[in-house]
């Protein structure tokens, strides 16, 4: 199969010296071609634990602060909004409101240890959920600020009111009325459409209720933006994607420029949850992408912009991906289009240089 010339062997040594050499020489390749086309087909390498079911890179968890630590800090909670933020005494994570008539602020700078800036902020009534909190500079004195938009009260009073604080314990209402209905479980995010004016603040979609015998559910697709926080210009009232909440928007690159994109979300409260990507850069002119994604449909998931290393990319993680069934899987994409599942359409589409669409990074294990 190889002579010993192809390995660049210019000696004549015995016959039976070649005859050994040449069979070591075979196995040595065997092994290595072996080894080769296993790591190929399984994916490469895996950082931090074994490979997923669908190839690609395991990603490890490490958990910093668990339920049955003794020095949990604050109570368990959902709805809240998680900001980075430097108040002055260095870059933060920042916990506000949740479920529970929470109207706390804790922040860390490690995860583990958690100080309560204020146990009653003065943006809440009965607690603050559901809302969007972004950090922002409005160009004032005060420089950049948390800013906490909309929201509800974790009853049936919902808000369209905005408020910003530097220090997260002393909070500024700088509208009782953005001029956008009330609203709950929308996104909002800081973004520059090259307009002229600047980076502004965007709200998009979200859902409004009201409570009682006759429960009316309002939803949204529209999109509002202010540089200032107490002046809200309505960019569109139609979107041109459904009316939907609970969604995520995120700000990213795909090589065409920066746009906002918006991922998923809920459509209807019986619910018919999506798994469409739309972007735009302007707010008003949305360009939805021809096929869904391929990851499940979700609402309530989350999403970030990150880079692994091996590019920035879109992150989506978890979220309820079937009627009370929550999801842990991860996917990302560098451009947003359609992907697949498949082991083989993977690697075709990673290791020839082409782009990832949304890759299947872990394994999806439901729970009830």
């Amino acid at each position: 199969m190889f002579s010993n010339h192809s390995f660049g062997f210019n000696f004549s040594p015995a016959p039976a010296f070649v005859a050994g050499n040449q069979m070591f020489c075979r196995i040595r390749l065997y092994v290595l071609v072996t080894l080769i086309f296993f790591i190929l087909a399984c994916g490469g390498p895996s950082e931090g634990g074994s490979s997923g079911g669908t190839g690609g890179t395991a990603y490890q968890w490490t958990e910093v602060k668990g339920d049955n630590s003794e020095d949990v800090s604050f109570d368990g909670r959902s709805g809240h909004t998680v900001a980075v933020f430097d108040d002055g005494f260095g870059e933060a994570m920042w916990v506000i409101g949740g479920t529970g008539d929470n109207g706390d602020v804790w922040k860390s700078y490690d995860g583990k240890k958690w100080t309560e800036v204020t146990d009653d902020a003065d943006f809440t009534g009965d607690g603050r959920y559901r809302h969007t909190t972004v950090v922002f500079d409005d160009k004032s004195r005060s420089g950049k600020a948390l800013w906490i938009i909309a929201g509800s009260d974790n009853g049936f009073k919902n808000f369209n009111n905005v408020y910003k604080s530097t220090d997260g314990k002393k909070w500024i209402e700088v509208t009782d009325d953005a001029g956008f209905r009330p609203r709950y479980d929308h996104t909002t995010v800081v973004f520059d459409d090259k307009s002229g004016s600047g980076e502004a603040m965007w709200v998009i979609g979200g859902l409004n209720t009201t409570s009682g015998d006759s429960r009316t559910y309002e939803k949204f697709n529209d999109v509002w933006k202010s540089t200032d926080g107490k002046t809200w210009i309505e960019v569109t009232d139609d979107a041109g994607f459904s009316k939907r909440y609970s969604h995520t928007t995120v700000v990213f690159d795909d090589g065409s420029g920066k746009a906002m994109w918006v991922i998923g979300g809920l459509e209807d409260p019986n619910g018919k949850r999506l798994n469409d990507v739309w972007k735009s850069k302007n707010g008003k002119k949305w360009e939805q992408f021809p096929v869904a994604a391929n990851f499940p449909a979700r609402n309530a998931h989350t999403a970030v912009v990150f880079n692994d290393g091996s590019g920035e990319a879109m992150w989506v993680i978890a979220g309820v991906v079937d009627s009370g069934v929550r999801g842990n899987d991860v996917w990302k994409s560098y451009d947003g289009k359609i992907g697949t599942n498949s082991r083989t359409a993977l690697k075709a589409d990673r290791y020839p240089g082409g782009r990832v669409r949304f890759e299947r990074l872990k394994t999806v294990r439901m729970y009830p």
